[in-house]
Formats: C-alpha cells, sequence, structure tokens
C-alpha cells in the first residue's frame, strides 16, 4: 500500500497497514456470514477494492511526481546551463563593449577629436562612434603618409645641400648622410660609432666645445662655426646647427648636426682680412687719413678709416664707424652747414668735392681739414654714393699761409703758386691777395676753384695763355706771358705780366711759383709813345713827301 494512503488510515482508523488487511478480512466475513445488512456488506466489500484504486492513484501520482521530479531536474539542469552559457555572453559583451570604449577612447585621443567619453552600453552610438573615428583615422594616417612622403622629399633636398649627422648623447655618430662622407673623406662605415673628435681640427680650444656641449646638453639649439680636418688632413669650415631631441622626461637622447660648408667664404674672407691689413699699412704711410664713406639724402657711413684718424682728429676708427656723425660735429658751427651741404650736393650729383674747414678735435685744438672725397663708379646696396676720401690735418699750412699772405699784403704783385693734375688740370693752392683787383675774384675763390681764374683771362688772350700753361708743364719750364683779365667787378681790361717758375718737391710733384703784376699803365703810356712815335712818324714821312712834292 501506499506509503501516503497508510499514514492516512492509520491517522484516521487508528491501524496500520498490516492489521487493516486482516480488519477488512474480517468484515468481509461478517458480510458474507450475514452478520451486518447487505449496504454494509456491500460497502465493506467495496472498501477493499476502494482503498486499492486509492493507492493505485497514488501510487500513478507518485509516479508523475517522479516523471515531473525528474523533467524539472532536467530542466533545472538546462536552466543553469543556459544561465552560464547567458553569463558568459554577457561577460563576453561586457570586455567586448570595455574593449570598444578603450579602443574608441584611444583612437579620439590618436585623432584629437574633440568628444566626452562614453559611459554605459549604447552599442549603436559607440558603433556610430567607432565608425567615425576609423574613418578619422584612415584621413589621418592618409595625411600622415602625405607628410611622411613630404619629410622624405624634404630630407632628400637637405641631404643633398647640407651636411648631417646625428649622434647619441655622448657623441658617437649613428647616422651619416653622403655629403659628410664627402667632405670628410671618411666612408659611412668608417663614421659610425665613431666619436665626433674623429674630424677635430684643433684650432678651436677646449672652452670653444665646452661651450657647445653645455648649451645642447641643456636641450638648447647650438649655432656656430667649427673647423674640421677631413681623412686627408686638409681643413674646411662648416656652418653648424646642433639640434637636441628629447626624450618624454625632457632629457635630450641624441643630437641632429645640420652643417653647411663654408670654407670658400673663410678662405675669401682671410683673405680679405689679409688685404684690409696691406690696405691698412699702406694707408697708414699716407700723410693723412684716408675713409670711404657711403653719403644718401641726410644719410652718412663710414665703412673704412685708416687708423692715422686717431692722430689727426682724435677718435678711432671703430668709434666713427659706429658714430659717423662724430666727425660732423667737431666741425665748428660757422663751417657746419656749409660742409655738410657740400658733401650732400656732392652725394646727390655724384662729383667729387674738395674742401677746407675748422675743426676742433678732441684734444680741443681747432685745427684746420683739408677733405677730398672722389666718387667710386658704383652705388652702395641702399643707393647711397660711395666715396673714397682723404682728410689732411693743413693746420701749419694755413698759418704758413696766413703770414705769406702777410707779407705779401702791401707787395703790388700776385704771388700764386701752381701745378698739374694728372689729368691735365691745373690747381692754384694759393695766390695772393693782390689778384682781386686785377680780375674781381678773391684769392680764396681762386683757391677753391682754380678756373676761375682763367674765365677772367680775356677770350682772345685765353688760347695763348692755356697754350702757355701747357706747354710749360709738358716740358717742366719757366713760363712768360702778357695778357688781359676782364675785371668780374668793373668790366674793364687789365694788362697784367706774368712769369713762373717751375721747383720739383721731393715726393717728385712739380710746381710753379710766380707772380701777376699789373702793366696797365705801362700798357698805356707804351701805347702812347706808339702812338706820338707812330704820329711823328707820320708827320717825318709826309713832311718828306711835301718836300719831295716841292
Amino acid at each position: 500500500m501506499h506509503k501516503l494512503l497508510t499514514r492516512q488510515i492509520q491517522r484516521a482508523l487508528g491501524v496500520d497497514a498490516q492489521t487493516l488487511t486482516t480488519v477488512l478480512a474480517e468484515l468481509v466475513q461478517l458480510g458474507a456470514n450475514g452478520a451486518v445488512s447487505p449496504q454494509a456488506a456491500g460497502l465493506l466489500g467495496g472498501m477493499g477494492m476502494l482503498l486499492k484504486r486509492v493507492d493505485e492513484a497514488y501510487q500513478q501520482s507518485d509516479r508523475d511526481l517522479e516523471l515531473k521530479t525528474r523533467s524539472l531536474e532536467l530542466s533545472s539542469v538546462e536552466l543553469t546551463e543556459s544561465n552560464s552559457r547567458l553569463r558568459e555572453e554577457l561577460g563576453s559583451r561586457t570586455r567586448a563593449i570595455e574593449s570598444l570604449r578603450a579602443t574608441a577612447m584611444g583612437l579620439m585621443e590618436f585623432v584629437d577629436f574633440d568628444q566626452p567619453e562614453l559611459h554605459g552600453d549604447n552599442l549603436e552610438s559607440l558603433s556610430e562612434l567607432m565608425s567615425t573615428l576609423v574613418q578619422q583615422k584612415e584621413d589621418s594616417q592618409r595625411d600622415l603618409q602625405f607628410a611622411l612622403t613630404d619629410l622624405a622629399h624634404q630630407k632628400f633636398a637637405l641631404d643633398q645641400h647640407a651636411i648631417v649627422s646625428t649622434t647619441d648623447v655622448q657623441g658617437n655618430i649613428i647616422y651619416a648622410n653622403d655629403r659628410l662622407c664627402e667632405i670628410s673623406g671618411y666612408s659611412r662605415t668608417e663614421l659610425l660609432g665613431k666619436n665626433h673628435r674623429i674630424l677635430d681640427s684643433g684650432v678651436q680650444d677646449k672652452a670653444f666645445f665646452a661651450n657647445l656641449w653645455s648649451t645642447i646638453t641643456a636641450g638648447k639649439v647650438w649655432h656656430g662655426e667649427i673647423c674640421n680636418r677631413s681623412k686627408t688632413g686638409k681643413l674646411y669650415w662648416v656652418n653648424a646647427t646642433i639640434v637636441p631631441l628629447r626624450d618624454e622626461t625632457g632629457t635630450p637622447s641624441m643630437y641632429i648636426a645640420i652643417r653647411t660648408d663654408i670654407t670658400e667664404r673663410k678662405t675669401m674672407e682671410a683673405t680679405i682680412k689679409a688685404a684690409e691689413a696691406r690696405l691698412r699699412r699702406i694707408t697708414n704711410t699716407v700723410p693723412g687719413v684716408v675713409f670711404q664713406v657711403q653719403i644718401a639724402a641726410g644719410h652718412i657711413r663710414y665703412t673704412f678709416v685708416s687708423d692715422r684718424v686717431e692722430e689727426v682728429l682724435g677718435i678711432t676708427p671703430q668709434a666713427l664707424v659706429e658714430n659717423p656723425l662724430l666727425v660732423r660735429q667737431q666741425v665748428v658751427e660757422e663751417d657746419r652747414a656749409q660742409v655738410w651741404q657740400s658733401l650732400q650736393d656732392a652725394a646727390l650729383r655724384r662729383v667729387a668735392w674738395r674742401g677746407e674747414y675748422r675743426a676742433r678735435v678732441a684734444q680741443g685744438d681747432m685745427r684746420w681739414i683739408r677733405s677730398e672725397i672722389s666718387p667710386e663708379p658704383e652705388l652702395a646696396a641702399d643707393g647711397a654714393t660711395v666715396f673714397t676720401g682723404i682728410w689732411q690735418d693743413v693746420t701749419e699750412l694755413k698759418e704758413a699761409d696766413a703770414r705769406l699772405r702777410e707779407v705779401t699784403q702791401n707787395v703790388p704783385v700776385a704771388v700764386f703758386q701752381f701745378y698739374a693734375t694728372g689729368d691735365g688740370q691745373f690747381r692754384i693752392p694759393f695766390i695772393s691777395d693782390a689778384i682781386e683787383k686785377m680780375c674781381g675774384v678773391s684769392s680764396e675763390a681762386i683757391v677753391q676753384d682754380s678756373d676761375l681764374l682763367r674765365q677772367r683771362v680775356f677770350k682772345d688772350d685765353r688760347p695763348h695763355f692755356l697754350s702757355e700753361l701747357k706747354g710749360a708743364s709738358a716740358v717742366s719750364q719757366a713760363m712768360s706771358i702778357d695778357m688781359r683779365f676782364v675785371n668780374a667787378l668793373t668790366g674793364a681790361l687789365v694788362w697784367v705780366h706774368g712769369e713762373a717758375r717751375p721747383r720739383k718737391l721731393a715726393q717728385g710733384q712739380w710746381v710753379w711759383n710766380g707772380y701777376f703784376a699789373d702793366i696797365t699803365a705801362a700798357k698805356l703810356a707804351q701805347d702812347e709813345l706808339q702812338k706820338a712815335k707812330d704820329e711823328a712818324e707820320a708827320a717825318s714821312h709826309a713832311k718828306s713827301d711835301f718836300l719831295a712834292n716841292m
């Protein structure tokens, strides 16, 4: 009998399963014996069948329950496995999303994409972002490829022009281009791994390289000129720029050196310096200050000044180059405007100029300075006129001239001195004041412009005057001439007699010293005498003709 039914009968009837069978048999026997009514007997007879069916129902229920339990167990196992799979898939999905998020953030940093940080598991927005980022990354890679190509072209062009090398922090060469191999005479194999000291020429001292290394090890760019020595021992100069490359900590990890060959320029500079030194030695023997100056409108600049400027003006050449107005400031105020205007006019017309002026030099002394400038054929880069000139201290000559003028002031003749220049022109460095009475032009004006005297010669006498000058100059002989001046003030004709004798100076130049004397009165008297003589001779001829006729 089913256990549950047994428990229920026992709890309800008070008998166990074994006793129940005996009791039922007794009850059935009672019914058969007629001890109970037929209905009770029928009920008692069917009780066993009822209990059997109930027991079978319970048995069937147990079997069904067992089947259901077994089915439930199977379903539970499948559900557990499904849950495990779902958990694994969820974990995988979460890890995939996190990986995608990390990849997206990395791509955003790579392409510098301005997008807030992603949160949550929105796969659609994440997918859209990934698509955008991938596209931008492709664009960035394409731009990077273009940049790398451009960089390769630039490197190729740089290697064709410049001398390039890369060293580690110890100065050992880790890259050398063809230009470095070519100029140094070393092969690339001989250079790689070697220290840059392999190219040291010994021209620069240790302090020079100490400064270089202190600069680049501090992470700063160094510029300078270095003299190197090739494998054959030949020296060559380079203009170098050394750039330190830093790591993420800011510490230099390597150095790139870019150089250009300036050997030819340095050779030229040495040649120019030697030529300038020779020029200075030569100009310092000249009795004056030789200089070169560039003059434009309101602007003046000295490019060369010989060392004797300190002796003549009390100014160093360097000071004058740095401040060109020092010379102008020395000119006394009365002469300054005229001298400055003359210089500007000469620069504007690109003509030579010569003048004398007073200057108060650095020592405070008043000195007479004679200045002569001649224009160069070519203009300066800024269009200024370039002059080569000389300053001479003519104070002693001026003092001697003053004494001579004082001596000759009351002499009734005009004493003069002249000489011929290399281009055939005649210059009169001195003529006494008496000349003004003869031609109406002051002696100072004639000294400034000697051609003024020629212009005062009467036009009919001028060819003879010039012929005598050129003849005397050609053979260095004395000259004597009678001619007429046209007085610039009165317009009167003045007869003068001139004589000059040559004298050779110590430097080999010929000068003529002479005088002009006013012989107008003598010429008039001579003309009167000649007229009287002519009249007497005419009267005598007339008398003779009369007597002959008689």
